[in-house]
């Protein structure tokens, strides 16, 4: 509405141009700064933004309960793109907690009981221990898409130290309790030691790996080095 039809479109690039000017200005006299691009539902990630910003909120779908964990796993797809984003939860049982896995997490407090306190710290630990690899290669073996009756299988390798975790979802209407996978950017003639977070066993492998879950609805997370 503010252009003439022979100029549409110049007021918004203006806009945009004005903005990555302050932000640039503000990198320039605040070197260490973080800004957040968190902006209509996660969706300012144009790739100038993003050499500026990172995405620490990348869905208004956190504003919610986000009663769907697997509808986080889905957004986690963004990790082959954009290795640093955010994600959170308001839910503390160890599927969902671990569906908001991202290399910047947080917990939204505001409807958590003593349990579900109590729940989070041992899991942030857990997530403490890990979140060196959640900015590091990322495979999906798993569903892409929202489908109940399939696995996500977050797999993070740094390839520095050729080590990494795996995070594997068993999804609520899934007939599989196990799933074979050959890892990515492992060498094929090194033995690795995994390490099963749940049942604190381990075990020695090559980059094929199979994961094991029983019940429906659950997960695991498995180190190796």
């Amino acid at each position: 509405g503010n252009d003439e039809p022979e100029r549409r479109g110049i007021t918004e690039i203006k806009h945009i141009m004005g903005m990555y000017d302050l932000w640039d200005k503000l990198l320039e006299n605040y070197p260490h700064l973080l800004i957040d691009n968190c902006s209509s539902g996660g969706r300012r990630i144009d790739i100038e933004t993003m050499k500026r910003s990172i995405p620490f909120f990348r869905s208004d779908y956190l504003c919610n309960n986000n009663p769907d964990p697997e509808a986080l796993q889905v957004q986690n797809g963004i990790s082959k793109y954009f290795p640093y984003n955010g994600c959170s939860t308001k839910l503390c049982d160890k599927y969902a907690f671990r569906s908001a896995y991202s290399s910047s997490f947080g917990l939204s407090t505001d409807i958590l009981t003593e349990d579900d306190y109590a729940a989070a710290r041992k899991l942030t630990a857990e997530y403490k221990l890990i979140r060196k690899y959640f900015s590091k290669d990322f495979y999906n073996y798993g569903s892409d898409y929202y489908d109940t009756k399939s696995w996500a299988i977050w797999h993070y390798h740094d390839a520095d130290t050729d080590s990494g975790v795996i995070v594997a979802f068993r999804r609520c209407e899934s007939p599989f309790d196990n799933v074979t996978v050959k890892l990515k950017g492992l060498n094929d003639a090194k033995e690795y030691s995994y390490y099963n977070f749940d049942t604190k066993e381990e075990s020695k492998g090559n980059s094929s790996l199979t994961i094991k879950l029983a019940e429906k609805r659950s997960s695991v997370v498995i180190e190796y080095k």
